[in-house]
């Protein structure tokens, strides 16, 4: 996976703007205005807030990040085990070669005999 400004934002997003808990600031908002609830409980909410908000964040750039070694982690091993295919093909040609060599002496010793 590929970590550009698009997915990065499609992560942040949804932690950002959750609907359930800025309803819930609008509404706290409000009744501050209309002295419901007094302001201080209104900062209190929006710290309460804004640390989940990292919380969250944090939680999800951490399962990227190990979801991200983990990939390359499998990329590399794959990209190894290709690597050790290709050798073995390539040791099997020339393995193929030094038999053609070895049967075209031996034919020939052969017909010396």
């Amino acid at each position: 996976m590929i970590i550009n400004k698009k997915t990065i934002m499609d992560i942040i997003e949804p932690v950002l703007f959750n609907e359930v808990e800025l309803s819930d600031l609008k509404n706290l908002i409000n009744d501050v205005g209309t002295n419901k609830i007094e302001p201080k409980q209104l900062r209190k909410a929006i710290i309460d807030n804004r640390v989940r908000i990292m919380e969250r964040l944090i939680d999800s750039f951490f399962f990227q990040i190990k979801r991200e070694v983990a990939q390359q982690e499998i990329n590399n091993f794959t990209g190894t085990n290709h690597q050790i295919q290709s050798e073995v093909e390539e040791k099997d040609r020339l393995l193929e070669q030094i038999a053609e060599r070895l049967q075209t002496i031996y034919t020939k010793a052969m017909k010396n005999y």
